[in-house]
């Protein structure tokens, strides 16, 4: 009973607060050409992933304070994730476009930045294990939210890297 209740407000948290979520998720502005068009995607997606950065940055620093309560959690941890499904929505978007090009390093540069979203999620699936089981103790969630932010900073460096196997241009 605990767990659903748990999982309903993380949902209505994440549907109300969250700074976008993924209803209010527009598409980029189409470009000229496919190219054109990735490239405005590819420019929203690091402005997403950005914005996740922060917003896992303000949660660890919180997390950090004294008093952090479950209410504290379920709010950042209902942010940040709403900020991760905006970000791998529109990662999608232009993972999509890329495919498009036809060319294999836009292909293996697309399943790589995939493959680092879906270790971005373990870790959020990692935290509401541990807290629907009671057993999130602020060492873990600490931990976590520093893997979380580095696994962050190092998915944004690698799309930065494979912007020319998708064929971006920065």
């Amino acid at each position: 009973m605990k767990t659903k209740i748990l999982l309903i407000a993380v949902v209505l948290l994440v549907c109300l607060h969250a700074p976008q979520t993924l209803g209010q998720l527009g598409r980029p502005l189409a470009g000229s050409s496919i190219g054109q068009s990735l490239r405005n995607a590819a420019t929203v997606t690091y402005d997403q992933s950005a914005g996740l950065r922060i917003a896992v940055d303000n949660w660890t620093r919180r997390a950090r304070a004294g008093v952090y309560s479950d209410a504290n959690f379920c709010h950042d941890y209902a942010t940040a994730l709403g900020r991760f499904a905006a970000l791998r929505t529109q990662f999608n978007y232009a993972a999509e476009l890329a495919l498009q090009l036809g060319r294999p390093g836009a292909n293996n540069a697309v399943a790589d930045l995939d493959a680092g979203l879906g270790s971005i999620l373990e870790l959020f699936a990692f935290l509401q294990e541990q807290y629907n089981a009671g057993t999130l103790d602020r060492v873990s969630l600490l931990r976590t939210t520093a893997a979380l932010q580095k696994a962050l900073r190092e998915w944004d460096s690698e799309l930065r890297r494979n912007g020319s196997r998708l064929g971006v241009v920065w």
